[in-house]
């Protein structure tokens, strides 16, 4: 069996209840479709063919490199964006009222094509697909969700929700990924181990967050006052809403920001987003495990990133 041998052996096609119109907006709407390329990078390249600040892009998710996807972009910019290149193509639909992000991707629509399969993997595949029509799948979220977590130290929006500032700002700035150039991981590495010099990681500093946060740290350290963040809305409404997320919680709304919160507040938007849609996403498989095994449905599973996949046999009627 062979999966993703070819880019179009794995297509993810976005959906969204965003509100598209055609009268004009403070947001043009675009659709991003690629194949070759991530996410950042495709738009990367069209901000700087178009002159635009990057900031001014948002978007729902990371699509896959190493695949066909298609996604919606919008761009607080009057202009017309639209771009064609090799790989990729960015194509004006209209306007918004509202920024594209994470809560507003309804489902993605993935279409694979599995090559070289054997006669004995071929019957496995349709008894699991007539298993999956009669009892449904369970809905995981899986590994790529997660490229945030840290497996040493754990999630970046669990130490907010806790009140662990320089704990989440640690992570942020210093967690290493498989994905990453060899370049950024040696640089990571070297911020960690100077953490708390904090002029020497400004010197080693690269990224438009890392400057700032780094700078910022090594200001506060000189005697300048903190300025106080925004509290990310995905944070601020668990702050404040019913289900707690974890002692300190209902601190991050009401509490006298330090330097860390406020260095914490210079990372993109769309990070901060992504922050807490992987502890979102890591507390509703950790319910669907416990659930599983509570009631001894356990029948297979798979390793995780971030912890094991369960999956049931035949359940009862």
């Amino acid at each position: 069996m062979r999966l993703k041998a070819t880019p179009d052996d794995f297509q993810v096609h976005e959906a969204t209840d965003l509100r598209i119109r055609q009268r004009p907006g403070p947001y043009r709407v675009y659709l991003l479709e690629k194949v070759g390329w991530n996410t950042v990078d495709a738009l990367g390249r069209i901000a700087r063919a178009r002159g635009v600040p990057l900031a001014r892009f948002a978007y729902g998710g990371k699509k896959d490199r190493h695949a066909r996807t298609s996604q919606y972009v919008t761009v607080a910019d009057p202009r017309d964006l639209s771009l064609a290149a090799p790989g990729y193509t960015f194509r004006f639909l209209g306007y918004s009222d509202e920024p594209m992000g994470p809560d507003r991707i309804l489902y993605n629509r993935f279409t694979l094509t599995i090559r070289e399969l054997t006669p004995g993997e071929a019957e496995r595949l349709q008894a699991g697909l007539r298993r999956v029509q009669e009892q449904g799948f369970i809905n995981y979220f899986d590994d790529q969700r997660f490229g945030s977590l840290d497996r040493e130290r754990g999630f970046i929006a669990e130490r907010l929700l806790q009140g662990r500032w320089e704990e989440a700002l640690a992570i942020a700035l210093t967690a290493v990924h498989p994905e990453e150039s060899r370049e950024a991981k040696a640089r990571k590495r070297a911020l960690r181990e100077r953490w708390g010099q904090w002029a020497e990681c400004l010197a080693l500093s690269r990224t438009r967050f890392e400057r700032e946060a780094f700078g910022m740290l090594a200001g506060t350290a000189e005697g300048a006052a903190p300025k106080r963040p925004e509290v990310p809305p995905q944070v601020r409404e668990r702050a404040a809403g019913r289900p707690a997320a974890g002692p300190g919680a209902a601190a991050l709304a009401s509490r006298r920001c330090g330097p860390f919160q406020a260095a914490l507040a210079r990372a993109p938007a769309e990070d901060r987003a992504m922050w807490a849609a992987a502890y979102q996403a890591f507390l509703w498989n950790q319910w669907v495990a416990r659930l599983l095994r509570s009631r001894g449905w356990v029948a297979a599973w798979a390793p995780g990133r971030a912890g094991p996949y369960l999956f049931p046999g035949d359940l009862p009627p």
